[in-house]
C-alpha cells in the first residue's frame, strides 16, 4: 500500500486522482484508502446498471466481474440505509446470518462505505480483514468523507468524459427528452448526447435567418424557424425544442398569446422561452403571464448578449433535467416512477387528441414476487425487479417510456405504436426475461397490452385500465404470458 495512503493523506490523493486520471484510477485510489483505514484488503462495487466489482486490491489487474448482491447483505444494507455498515465479527453478526455458510473462514471483519450522490446509489467501497480491526470513530468519519467525495468526483469524471466525446464540444449538454417527459432510463448519466434544439419564431425573416446561421455555426445548435406564432406553436407541439426564441409583435398570433398557449399544453408547458422585443413594456407584460421559465432580450440586441442568454437558459435546463431525473426516477430499477407516468400520460393524451398519434400501453405484472421475498429475502426480490427493469429499459425506444407503476407492476408507453407493436414488445420482454436468472432465480411476468384505435375517443387512462385487465387475465392463466385487450368482447384474449 502506498505510504501516502497509509499516512492518512486520503483526501488529497482522491483529488489528485480525479484531476489527473480517469474513473478507474479514482476508484482504485478510493478503494485503497478505505482498505488502509478499515481493513487489509478492499474492493469497489458499482450497482448501475447492474452490480459488479470494478476494482479489488486482491486482484488489481482484473477488470469488471458480476456480483450477486443476495450474497452480500452488508452491501444491500449500506445502500438502503445510506450509511457505513461496520461489522467487527462477521461470524457472530445477525445481518450476515443468512449467508454465514458462504463466508470465507479466514474473514474476520468487514466495513462497507456507500457511494451516494444526491440520493443516487452508485455503489460501495468495501474493506475486509482477516486479522480483525477496530473501527475507531475518526476512521469511520474519514471513511464517510471519502465515500461522499468519491461519489461526487465519480459523477464529475463521468460528466467530463461525456463532454469530451460529445460532437458539439464544450457547448454540449446531456440530451433531454421533450419537456414534460424523461427517458425510460431516467438516469441522465446513461443518456447519449445530441445537439440542443432551438426554435426561432419571428416574422422578420432576415433577422431570424441571421440568428439561425450564427447559432448553427458558432454554437452548433440545431435551429428551426417559424414565421409567426401559429406556425411556431405547431412546430413546438410536433417536435418540442429545448428553447424558443420568441418575437412579441407578429401577425396571426403574437408572442404573448403564443406563450400562453404553450403554457397550457402539457407537451410544451416546460419549454423555456426567451422573448425578443423592442417594447419598453416587455418585462411588465412578461410578469403578467406568470411563465415558469422565461427571459427577455430587448431589440436591437448584441450577438454576444444573445449567446450569453441562450447559454444561461441551457445551463438552467441542465439543472432542471438533473432535478427531474431525481424526482421522476425509481431508484431500484432506474425507470420512471408513478409521477413520471402520470405526467407523460397527459402529454400522450394531448398528442392523441390533437394529431391522432397512436399509442400502445403495456402492463407488466411480476409473477410470485412475494414468494421470492419470503423464501429468498428482499435482496433477491430487489435484484429480480432490477433485472426486469433492465430488460424493459433496453427494449424501449428513445420515444417510449418505461416506468415502475407499483411494487411489482410496471407500465411501458409505446409512442407511435399500434397493438401489433405492443404485442411484439411484450413477446420480446417474455423471451429475454426467460434467459435471465437474477439471484439464481427463474422469474416470469404476466403482460397485458392495449392500444388506441383510429377514431376512438378512449383516453390514455382507459388504455391503462384495459392493459391492467389484460395482465390480470394473463396471471389467471398461470403467468409467463401476454394477453391483449379485446374491446369487441370487453375482455382480454390470451396471446400465448
Amino acid at each position: 500500500m502506498d505510504d501516502v495512503l497509509v499516512r492518512g493523506d486520503h483526501l488529497r490523493a482522491l483529488l489528485a486522482a480525479a484531476e489527473h486520471a480517469g474513473e478507474r484510477q479514482l476508484l482504485s485510489t478510493a478503494t485503497q484508502s478505505i482498505a488502509a483505514l478499515l481493513g487489509d484488503r478492499g474492493s469497489c462495487v458499482l450497482v448501475e446498471p447492474n452490480a459488479r466489482v470494478v476494482f479489488s486490491t486482491a486482484a488489481p489487474s482484473l477488470s469488471e466481474w458480476p456480483v450477486n448482491l443476495a450474497r452480500y447483505p452488508e452491501i444491500v444494507a449500506a445502500l438502503e440505509q445510506q450509511t457505513i455498515v461496520a461489522i467487527g465479527n462477521v461470524h457472530e453478526d445477525a445481518l450476515l446470518a443468512p449467508v454465514r455458510s458462504l463466508l470465507p473462514p479466514e474473514l474476520c471483519s468487514v466495513a462497507v462505505v456507500p457511494l451516494i450522490c444526491e440520493k443516487r446509489r452508485l455503489g460501495v467501497l468495501m474493506a475486509q480483514s482477516a486479522t480483525g480491526v477496530g473501527f475507531g470513530a475518526e476512521d469511520i468519519a474519514t471513511a464517510a468523507l471519502i465515500g461522499q467525495m468519491t461519489a461526487r468526483l465519480l459523477e464529475l469524471a463521468r460528466l467530463r468524459e461525456r463532454e469530451r466525446v460529445s460532437p458539439s464540444g464544450a457547448q454540449a449538454i446531456l440530451r433531454s427528452d421533450p419537456p414534460g417527459s424523461v427517458t425510460s432510463e431516467g438516469d441522465a448519466a446513461d443518456r447519449s448526447c445530441r445537439l440542443r434544439r432551438i426554435l426561432v419564431v419571428d416574422d422578420d425573416l432576415e433577422l431570424a435567418a441571421g440568428v439561425a446561421e450564427m447559432l448553427r455555426g458558432e454554437q452548433s445548435y440545431d435551429v428551426e424557424l417559424a414565421q409567426n406564432g401559429a406556425e411556431g406553436l405547431d412546430r413546438a407541439r410536433r417536435h418540442p425544442p429545448d428553447l424558443i426564441l420568441l418575437d412579441v409583435k407578429m401577425p396571426v398570433l403574437d408572442g404573448f398569446a403564443t406563450a400562453e398557449r404553450l403554457g397550457e399544453d402539457p407537451i410544451t408547458a416546460d419549454i423555456p422561452i426567451l422573448f425578443l422585443s423592442a417594447s419598453e413594456r416587455l418585462l411588465t407584460q412578461m410578469r403578467a403571464l406568470k411563465l415558469k421559465t422565461a427571459d427577455f432580450l430587448a431589440k436591437p440586441f448584441d450577438a454576444e448578449e444573445l449567446l450569453a442568454r441562450i447559454d444561461r437558459s441551457m445551463q438552467h435546463l441542465v439543472s432542471r433535467e438533473r432535478w427531474r431525473t431525481e424526482a421522476f426516477t425509481d431508484e431500484l430499477t432506474g425507470l420512471g416512477n408513478l409521477r413520471m407516468l402520470q405526467r407523460r400520460m397527459a402529454v400522450e393524451q394531448s398528442r392523441f387528441e390533437r394529431y391522432g398519434t397512436p399509442l400502445a400501453v403495456v402492463m407488466i405484472d411480476f409473477d410470485r414476487l412475494k414468494k421470492i421475498n419470503d423464501e429468498r429475502g428482499h435482496a433477491a426480490g430487489s435484484e429480480a425487479l432490477a433485472a426486469l427493469g433492465g430488460v424493459l429499459r433496453k427494449g424501449a425506444r428513445e420515444t417510449d417510456l418505461a416506468t415502475r407503476y407499483g411494487g411489482d407492476e410496471f407500465v411501458v408507453l409505446l409512442s407511435h405504436a399500434t397493438l401489433n407493436d405492443g404485442m411484439g414488445y411484450a413477446e420480446r420482454v417474455l423471451s429475454q426475461l426467460r434467459q435471465l436468472r437474477p439471484a439464481g432465480l427463474s422469474v416470469t411476468v404476466s403482460i397485458g397490452v392495449a392500444a388506441t384505435i383510429a377514431g376512438s375517443d378512449r383516453s390514455v387512462t382507459s388504455l391503462l385500465e384495459e392493459a391492467d385487465a389484460a395482465a390480470y387475465q394473463a396471471k389467471r392463466l398461470g403467468g409467463d404470458r401476454a394477453c391483449v385487450y379485446d374491446r369487441s368482447h370487453e375482455s382480454a384474449n390470451h396471446l400465448r
